[in-house]
């Protein structure tokens, strides 16, 4: 009697079965377990919020990537690569960033961008980086294919990426707009000394010619462009030149050697009509090809 009632006692103890199922069979999957609680390990957390899921390997196998969400996965063999596909909403600015090298992988990472309509665009590395970023301006909403590779065929066993295409602020100001077409001395548009002008090289072998004219005092100018340094695709080539063509200076180069975006100062004559060009450095060209001049005097110390 005294074990039959410890037996009930135990029982009664014991947290309740689940219910049978319905159609009378016995259930044999494993109840949902607090991890946290018995202990048992559920595998390493995501490492981004969109993991790599193959086969990615082309736009046409791409994988829908959210904008402002970190993708991430690994070259899993020589010449990998592996495709998203993201779409923004509405017009603005679109920054496309992959990183590698900043987060420790041994990749050479290289990322195609293909816009659903438009010119494509490679890029390898981004400036004083490996790491590729791109930054550009979308007049509508778009969608594009983001195809993460690598800019050398390496094999290593530690080659992850992450990428994300997010929209963001204007990574520049403008005073004024380029407007089209200005492609000789005799169709310059008119530069507004002290202001700066966004134009863009939309098409392969595309010049943008500027003139201006000086006031009466004579004074040293600063002449400056931004693209590179800022996500632009535009390599470019500032040309000063006379009204009649006559070449002054041509400059790629910025305050430093290895800035690609063109800054020198110069002195100029006064009450005179002068011309400036930018080009890109090898006539490339699209919708990823932007950039802001400056002409301003220089300020006396």
């Amino acid at each position: 009697m005294f074990l039959a009632w410890m037996f009930a006692a135990c029982n009664a103890c014991r947290p309740g079965l689940p219910p049978a199922p319905s159609d009378g069979r016995i259930d044999t999957s494993s109840p949902p377990e607090d991890t946290a609680e018995s202990g048992v390990d559920s595998g390493p957390p995501p490492r981004c919020d969109v993991e790599e899921q193959e086969p990615n390997d082309s736009p046409d196998a791409a994988q829908a990537l959210p904008m402002e969400l970190w993708a991430c996965g690994r070259y899993d063999r020589v010449g990998d690569s592996d495709w998203f596909h993201a779409r923004a909403g509405q017009a603005g600015w679109i920054a496309v960033d992959v990183q590698a090298a900043a987060r420790g992988s041994a990749a050479d990472a290289q990322v195609q961008v293909v816009p659903d309509v438009g010119m494509p665009a490679v890029v390898a590395g981004s400036y004083l980086s490996t790491d590729p970023r791109v930054v550009f301006p979308t007049d509508a909403p778009g969608a594009w294919s983001i195809g993460v590779t690598q800019a050398t065929r390496v094999d290593a066993s530690d080659v992850g990426w992450f990428a994300r295409v997010s929209q963001v602020k204007a990574p520049v100001a403008w005073t004024d707009d380029e407007v089209e077409p200005d492609d000789s001395i005799d169709a310059a548009q008119a530069f507004p000394l002290g202001g700066v002008m966004f134009g863009r090289a939309d098409a392969v072998g595309d010049r943008d010619w500027y003139v201006f004219t000086t006031p009466p005092d004579e004074q040293s100018w600063t002449f400056e462009v931004d693209a590179a340094q800022f996500g632009s695709l535009a390599d470019t080539k500032l040309t000063l030149a006379r009204a009649d063509g006559t070449v002054l200076r041509v400059d790629h180069l910025g305050h430093i050697d290895y800035d690609p975006d063109p800054w020198f100062e110069t002195r100029l004559a006064p009450n005179t009509t002068y011309a400036v060009m930018v080009r890109t450095e090898s006539d490339a060209g699209g919708p990823f090809h932007w950039y802001t001049l400056s002409i301003a005097p220089l300020s006396s110390p």
